[in-house]
């Protein structure tokens, strides 16, 4: 993978977060996120992972 921008978006289509990432190990602060389910979008390689944050 290359350099990639990861969106987070809320289950109702928010963009919530977005950040430039580079290859290999990248950490996301999902601390201030309130519960709820969320999409994680790398744009440029059109990837995309639900997750859930309690």
């Amino acid at each position: 993978m290359q350099n990639d921008i990861a969106e987070i978006y809320s289950i109702d289509g928010k963009l919530v977060y977005s950040q430039a990432i580079q290859n290999g190990l990248n950490n996301i602060n999902t601390n201030s996120f309130i519960s709820g389910i969320y999409i994680l979008r790398l744009k440029n390689s059109g990837k995309s992972k639900q997750f859930i944050v309690e």
